[in-house]
């Protein structure tokens, strides 16, 4: 997925819940980490790979991915790395000037 369907699909996702949700940060890092971990799937499974593949290829253990994949794990950005280096893929995230909400 591009950075701009990222970004779109992150906004889309922050919109639906805009009024009680806007300011809440859990839910943001949440909204974030379900955009991330469904483009990781998307890939998986189109290249055919298994959540066993992708820790064999990250040298983790299997209940490692699981937990990514099954909790909203608040995992850091050297995972992340590894992960799009398991899958060769490309993260790429962008800062806007503008927030999709600003804390009023």
């Amino acid at each position: 997925m591009s950075n701009k369907k990222l970004t779109n699909n992150i906004d889309s996702l922050l919109k639906e819940y805009h009024g009680e949700f806007k300011n809440d940060l859990e839910y943001r890092a949440i909204a974030l980490y379900d955009a991330i971990t469904a483009d990781f799937l998307r890939h998986m499974k189109k290249h055919d790979i298994s959540r066993s593949e992708l820790a064999q290829r990250m040298g983790v253990s299997e209940a490692f991915i699981s937990r990514i994949f099954s909790e909203h794990q608040n995992f850091t950005l050297k995972t992340l790395a590894k992960i799009e280096a398991a899958l060769d893929m490309e993260i790429t995230l962008s800062a806007r000037q503008e927030r999709a909400f600003k804390k009023e």
